[in-house]
């Protein structure tokens, strides 16, 4: 059952054995930010979660919650071990991680409010994000007011992000670990793109391999320069990772040793790819350009020669004198192009291992102010 009314541009829901806001819920597959406020979640249900475990990778979730039966001060075991069962119930479900890529979860044991909402929709009413709540007699508005959502977002939402828990001891990872591991495939693409200009596949009835390339100025040097850049960025992230282990797991040594180490490696890789991209032999053959000598020398040295009925012997003159330049430069570079791709992977695999330190669950550490059991 459910009726609505429209007033402006919101609308009043009262419903009964549905849920108010499936509007919202319909549109969290394609959303880019979903926030819920609510005071409890289901203990046995997990169609909404669900339903947030559908959303885009890329889209940002964050959801706050009280925790039914959790007290300041427990005056009974019994009830201390009903709050330690809702806690561990919260924990279990609400595992950033378990639902998506790039979520928040926070606890307010004062919250009472309910707010489910979207970057383009929200539903605020006396409905919690439960399954129960679908077959309670439910009230609220549907809004889709772009300046109510915005003050939502802008002024409501961080003000309970500053008056509740984290889920994770003072530091959330999680962007920190979408930034590496985009930069970790940015890396693995540039490497997979630079091995594709530098060796050709040879595909025939006697046999698939690669071989080096003396016969194409295929060297980008915008690809070179975009390898640069993604180092630059990669360099960036060791320290982040390390002021976060730092905080999350109270001064770990051993492991902080073991990230500044890494750290050093990735410094000592990064400096050995420059001098290679700068080497002579790579930055000539990048800026080496088939065409444009061909073009040059017809325009210059062949100039006096290359009227209509010599034409043809002149480009092919020029031609001549572009490969054999071309030729001398790939043989040049090839060994600084293969030290550049090894030292290329060498930096990926290191970068992995410092990244892996995030992602182990020792240093996951949950909220101790959560179960205070």
């Amino acid at each position: 059952m459910k009726h609505e009314f429209e007033t402006g541009n919101s609308k009043f829901i009262f419903t009964k054995d549905e849920f108010g806001y499936q509007e919202v819920l319909s549109e969290m597959a394609t959303a880019k930010k979903i926030i819920i406020v609510t005071y409890n979640i289901s203990a046995k249900h997990t169609y909404l979660i669900d339903c947030l475990k559908q959303a885009s990778s890329s889209a940002e979730i964050q959801i706050f919650t009280n925790i039914p039966n959790r007290w300041e001060t427990y005056f009974s075991q019994s009830c201390r071990g009903l709050a330690d069962k809702n806690i561990s119930v919260y924990l279990t479900k609400l595992r950033p991680e378990y639902i998506g890529e790039r979520v928040s979860v926070f606890f307010n044991f004062d919250n009472h409010g309910k707010i489910i909402m979207t970057e383009s929709v929200v539903y605020i009413g006396s409905a919690n994000f439960s399954e129960e709540s679908k077959h309670n007699i439910e009230f609220g508005f549907i809004v889709r007011n772009p300046d109510f959502i915005q003050f939502l977002l802008s002024e409501i939402v961080p003000a309970m992000e500053e008056k509740s828990v984290p889920y994770y001891y003072e530091y959330n990872f999680m962007p920190l670990l979408l930034e590496a591991n985009m930069i970790m495939s940015t890396i693995f693409r540039l490497k997979n793109e630079l091995y594709e200009q530098i060796y050709f596949l040879h595909d025939d009835i006697d046999g698939e391999w690669f071989y080096y390339n003396y016969n194409e100025d295929s060297l980008s040097g915008e690809t070179l320069d975009n390898v640069m850049q993604i180092i630059a960025e990669a360099n960036k992230i060791p320290g982040k990772i390390y002021d976060a282990v730092d905080t999350i797991t109270i001064s770990n040594e051993e492991l902080l040793d073991l990230i500044a180490n890494t750290w050093d490696n990735l410094d000592l890789l990064s400096s050995k790819i420059e001098n290679l991209i700068h080497s002579d032999s790579i930055h000539d053959l990048s800026h080496f350009y088939t065409n444009d000598h061909i073009n040059n020398l017809l325009e210059t040295e062949y100039a006096m020669d290359a009227y209509e009925e010599n034409l043809e012997k002149c480009i092919d003159a020029a031609s001549e004198d572009a490969m054999c330049i071309l030729t001398n430069l790939c043989t040049n570079a090839k060994d600084n192009l293969d030290k550049l791709l090894q030292h290329i992977s060498d930096y990926q695999e290191t970068f992995k291992t410092v990244v892996t330190q995030i992602e182990s669950p020792n240093i996951k550490k949950i909220n101790p102010s959560i179960n205070n059991t």
